[in-house]
């Protein structure tokens, strides 16, 4: 392709190896550049390897955009598949047309159907659902974000300034009360994971694989990989056990004032999701959170899940954009959000 500039552009795939993807991520992502990070994110992954592509001037072969493309297994009616989790997508600033970015996705698109891809996903920006949409893409719904107050005490000092302190008090007593006399089921104990995802996470997927049509596996493989080895974000795990039993977990993260919940396990048991959120509750005030928060996707059960459990929306953003191969049998399924459970946890890494 050429671009306004003049050049001649070839879109290739790309060993996540090769040193010129680093350096067009340097120049428009740097967050996303770091060595540990690539060597984690396109190499360590349980489920393979990364697949990359970059768009390079012909004849210097200088690298100018690059993509990549995360696999992911999910059960699709019970079923394992494994789909692309896209993320990475940067564009030097001189070739920010519609050419370059069309040549990377268009890339992604002939690898879901020529190596048996179940789908390819992304969670995009504003700007970017529109070529998601030229190329095919379905958006799912919108991302909600879902909270559950455990301090007034910010909002009310944005809002009243010195009165806070004099309003607050009484106001966050009947939230710690709420949560101190939320039920939960008698036997069920939750305390901090320890150590790497053994076992009985994968005994607790066996029993998962069947809740919803669509959902990403949680393995013990995969939530190591993908949480207590991060390395950009540290993560903790709340575990809910009965008679030693792991029947569910949740995974946060702190994020300025706010605890984070990244994935919410359990069971399909409203009593061990309200004893997690029971213990989150607690361990956020300790460590000085004025909020739970949730990210969800719209219509999906994930997010009844957090309106059951008291959360209330407070915003949303662009949810996830699916791509399915013409003819898949389960076309249908992939592409209705009432049949996704999705979280925060399984978007871009």
């Amino acid at each position: 392709m050429t671009t306004k500039a003049g050049d001649v552009l070839r879109t290739r795939a790309a060993d996540p190896s090769e040193a010129g993807i680093r350096a067009v991520l340097s120049r428009n992502l740097p967050d996303a550049a770091p060595a540990e990070r690539i060597a984690w994110l396109y190499g360590e992954n349980p489920c393979g390897p990364a697949l990359v592509w970059v768009a390079e001037r012909e004849g210097s072969g200088e690298p100018v955009a690059t993509s990549a493309a995360h696999r992911r297994a999910f059960r699709i009616d019970g079923k394992e598949a494994l789909a692309l989790n896209l993320s990475d997508f940067a564009i030097d600033a001189g070739y920010r047309t519609l050419g370059p970015a069309l040549g990377l996705l268009r890339a992604t698109l002939a690898a879901v159907a020529e190596r048996g891809f179940a789908m390819s996903y992304d969670v995009p920006s504003e700007s970017m659902l529109a070529l998601y949409r030229r190329l095919g893409y379905v958006e799912l719904g919108r991302m909600e974000r879902h909270v559950r107050p455990l301090s007034l005490a910010p909002a009310l000092g944005r809002r009243v300034g010195g009165m806070a302190r004099l309003l607050a008090p009484p106001l966050d007593w009947l939230l710690r009360a709420r949560d101190a006399f939320t039920a939960v089921p008698r036997g069920v104990r939750v305390e901090p994971l320890e150590g790497a995802f053994g076992a009985e996470f994968d005994a607790l997927e066996a029993r998962e694989a069947s809740r919803h049509r669509v959902r990403g596996v949680r393995s013990a493989a995969y939530l190591d990989w993908r949480y207590r080895r991060h390395t950009m974000w540290k993560h903790g795990v709340l575990c809910a056990r009965r008679g030693g039993d792991l029947v569910g977990f949740a995974v946060w993260r702190e994020a300025g004032d706010v605890l984070g919940i990244a994935e919410l396990v359990d069971g399909q048991d409203l009593g061990v999701a309200r004893a997690l959120v029971k213990a989150l509750a607690s361990l956020g005030r300790k460590r000085g959170a004025a909020a739970l928060s949730a990210e969800t996707l719209a219509g999906s059960p994930s997010a009844a899940r957090f309106r059951d459990l008291g959360f209330v929306k407070r915003g949303d953003g662009p949810g996830p954009v699916v791509y399915v191969p013409p003819g898949s049998p389960v076309g249908p399924e992939l592409l209705d959000a009432r049949h996704w459970w999705f979280l925060g946890g399984d978007r871009d890494i």
